[in-house]
């Protein structure tokens, strides 16, 4: 009897703890290297929607809400979340709607000489916090 008080007592805690937080972030500007011809270049590139899911301190992040791209370990500072993994960072201002995305895995491709690396980029994003689907933005 005891076990299932308990139980009963923690499952909303247990419940409560996995709630997702869902962003929609569009991106606003990009710019970053292109690996052309043997060097690095740099380039404008084209903006994305991401789709960002914090569980937690972990990030979910997918493009155009495909399944997801990255997660990413997070932590709070004391104005933004900062999320990374070994290829991407996001930073997160939620009071501001605000985030800057980096994806560098090229600029520290396995294989020095590889005639195709992926591009090294930034992204200035304009976030809204649990927005039904894409297609509003």
């Amino acid at each position: 009897m005891k076990r299932i008080l308990f139980l009963l007592l923690v499952t909303p805690l247990v419940i409560a703890a996995e709630k997702t937080e869902t962003w929609i972030c569009q991106g606003t500007a990009a710019g970053g290297l292109k690996w052309i011809d043997g060097k690095w270049e740099v380039r404008e590139f084209g903006t994305r929607i991401y789709r960002v899911d914090l569980q937690g301190l972990e990030a979910t992040i997918s493009e155009n809400n495909d399944p997801a791209l990255l997660v990413m370990d997070c932590k709070l500072s004391t104005w933004s979340l900062s999320c990374s993994n070994d290829t991407a960072t996001l930073e997160l201002n939620k009071e501001q709607s605000a985030a800057v995305f980096m994806r560098f895995f090229g600029g520290i491709y396995p294989e020095l000489e590889a005639q195709q690396k992926d591009s090294i980029y930034v992204e200035a994003l304009q976030c809204f916090e649990n927005l039904p689907n894409l297609e509003s933005l």
